[in-house]
């Protein structure tokens, strides 16, 4: 029997729900369990998968009588947290840099470049443009003459942590580069839940109006003729898809970006202590400094070494098959750790 644990966080939640769609489709049983599962709730011989190692508190001899696989999180353990899965059976990584950041040795049966189970629903997004851009023309009344700016801040990590200052300070800063634009913010999911995030999030749908509001940049001495959107960051994908340009700062949705070959932007983030993005300056890695209006930077830009190679390393298979590929990957290790123990 398949065990799904729901734990870490929803970002952990969301990466497994494409597995269990799969499973789903497949006909394979499982169970799914919410929070970390206890020693004496585990069933000997069974599989236990989730994204994070504290997803089950176990003593060691309690675990050998389960086969555990932990799948990581697209990023996890480039941007900062460290992936410690070593004591799971089988784990999975998207792509080669989580191994290469995490000094893992591939050659150590335990871990292996299997695929990101997300992937299979974001690669066939980039075949979609215009279909997304009229869906969102008309759900969202956007001007399609205008150039679309999707704005992604990762929450908690950096961006809302330096307050409202710092989202309508990139507002403005885009305007004046690019003029009248329709600005998308997405609205990271982990926002909703910490004091300061929370208020943040509380002001922004005060000066929008609701939180399917407009708001015209004149709120907040910009030229009054951008406008900018507060959208649900779980739904964020087709709005990537649809947008002329991405700004996010350490987001994994970067990679997604890349896929699509869209023109990007990075916004630079201060220490580790100061926990917000500076807005001294964007990245000058991905141009957008140094150009003059969205036209000629988005007929410029060209995808770089750097950035085909990031791209490269976080998502070994560019396909919508990650998901048999795991799945097969865990039932063949599955069923030979069986053989051997019971």
């Amino acid at each position: 029997m398949f065990h799904f644990l729901n734990a870490g966080g929803n970002i952990g939640k969301d990466h497994l729900r494409y597995l269990r769609e799969y499973f789903d489709k497949q006909s394979i049983g499982y169970d799914t369990h919410e929070g970390i599962l206890y020693g004496d709730e585990l069933i000997p011989g069974d599989c236990y998968l989730s994204c994070s190692v504290a997803a089950i508190d176990a003593n060691p001899i309690e675990l050998d009588r389960v086969f555990q696989v932990q799948l990581a999180h697209n990023l996890t353990g480039i941007k900062g947290s460290p992936l410690m899965q070593s004591d799971a059976n089988l784990n999975i990584m998207g792509g080669r840099k989580v191994a290469e950041y995490q000094n893992i040795d591939l050659s150590d049966p335990g871990f292996v470049v299997g695929g990101y189970a997300k992937w299979d629903r974001i690669y066939p997004e980039r075949f979609k443009v215009q279909e997304r851009r009229s869906e969102l023309s008309s759900e969202r009344g956007l001007d399609e003459s205008r150039p679309w700016v999707c704005f992604y801040p990762t929450g908690p990590n950096d961006m809302f942590r330096g307050g409202m200052e710092n989202v309508f300070s990139a507002f403005l800063d885009v305007e004046k580069k690019l003029g009248t634009m329709e600005f998308l913010i997405c609205d990271h999911d982990q926002n909703k839940k910490t004091r300061h995030t929370r208020k943040v999030r509380t002001k922004l749908i005060e000066l929008l109006g609701s939180e399917e509001g407009v708001m015209d940049s004149s709120k907040i001495g910009g030229a009054g003729k951008s406008r900018a959107h507060l959208i649900d960051g779980g739904v964020a994908l087709k709005y990537i898809t649809a947008c002329d340009l991405f700004i996010t700062d350490i987001a994994s949705t970067v990679i997604t970006a890349l896929s699509m070959k869209k023109p990007l932007a990075r916004l630079a983030i201060r220490s580790e202590e100061q926990k917000y993005v500076s807005r001294s300056g964007l990245d000058k890695g991905m141009i957008l400094d140094d150009i003059d209006d969205l036209g000629v930077y988005i007929d410029s830009f060209e995808m770089t070494d750097e950035m085909n190679q990031l791209f490269k390393s976080c998502v070994e298979f560019d396909d919508d098959r990650n998901c048999e590929r795991i799945t097969e990957l865990i039932l063949s290790r599955y069923e030979d750790w069986r053989k051997h123990h019971f």
